[in-house]
């Protein structure tokens, strides 16, 4: 692995990691495929990949309806999407984000629509519904029946903000319509209002679970057994974001039911894969032409 090594990040600002030429130096550590000047490498070749195996999809039957059936995934795709995992520590959180949603309650719908301010105006946004109010019509179907509590996996701050100066008028309009229904769901539950509640309450996790969840501080030594971590939190190292996304995503694996979209957005695209190959098999596709149970894996993510 020579050609690998670069020295460590904490001396980044030398000469040698440009050069590559790391001498005697003894800190040093590998790049993986695709890192360093070639950043976008390992994410061309894997698209690239994802490409071929769109190119093998059937068409099946689901009762009276033709559906179309994407191939599974490459082995080592497989393997990864059935062992993923988070820390820990925010498996607990998740468990108890769930938990003390209700005390009586354990299945529900997870719910991952594109609504944020910067889809709304996004190349990738004509594929998807975007308008909040009708993407809570199409979950009076059956994909949505036997279920106790809706999971919204949204952006709070993108969709409740003040909406954007560079919004079009009518994707203004359609912000603050979003943000307002948004927060009546929150207040009063699935398809409830101000003068009746809804059956199905929502429950949310997010940055208010990721606010909470403390890490071992970097670096330790780890040569000392004996040494007791210094934990901080999500939000003192500044990836609270970064944690919520996380939570929602491995929130969304317990779900009974899972409703996302396809075209533009690989978190759903992902989550629809891990599911599958965890034996979830009770997804469902929201465009704007409603919701259409996914059979099998889902296609190469992409916006086209």
């Amino acid at each position: 692995y020579s050609h690998c090594r670069r020295l460590h990040p904490s001396h980044a600002g030398q000469e040698q990691q440009a050069t590559g030429d790391v001498g005697d130096k003894a800190s040093t550590y590998l790049i993986a495929h695709g890192g360093s000047k070639g950043s976008g490498r390992l994410w061309a070749d894997y698209n690239n990949m994802q490409r071929q195996r769109g190119k093998a999809t059937q068409t099946g039957a689901i009762g009276d309806n033709q559906t179309t059936i994407h191939p599974e995934h490459m082995p080592v795709e497989k393997a990864i999407n059935t062992i993923i995992r988070p820390s820990e520590a925010i498996r607990s959180a998740i468990k108890l984000a769930i938990q003390s949603s209700s005390t009586s309650r354990s299945k529900f719908l997870a719910l991952h629509p594109r609504i944020e301010q910067d889809m709304l105006q996004h190349r990738c946004g004509r594929y998807m519904e975007l308008n909040l109010t009708k993407i809570l019509d199409h979950l009076r179907g059956e994909c949505c029946q036997n279920v106790d509590l809706l999971f919204l996996a949204v952006n709070i701050e993108l969709v409740m903000g003040e909406p954007r100066p560079t919004l079009r008028s009518d994707l203004r309009e359609l912000a603050l319509e979003n943000a307002i229904v948004l927060n009546r769901t929150r207040r009063y539950g699935l398809f409830g209002n101000e003068s009746s509640a809804g059956l199905t309450p929502m429950f949310e996790s997010g940055s208010r679970t990721a606010e909470n969840i403390f890490f071992p501080e970097e670096p330790m030594d780890y040569s000392n057994t004996d040494t007791t971590p210094r934990l901080v939190s999500a939000k003192s190292l500044g990836i609270t974001d970064l944690v919520a996304s996380i939570v929602n995503f491995f929130t969304i694996i317990e779900a009974e039911q899972f409703i996302g979209v396809i075209k533009g957005s690989s978190f759903s695209t992902d989550l629809f894969a891990v599911r599958y190959y965890k034996g979830k098999r009770s997804n469902y596709v929201l465009s704007p032409e409603g919701v259409e149970e996914l059979v099998g894996p889902p296609p190469p993510h992409s916006c086209g």
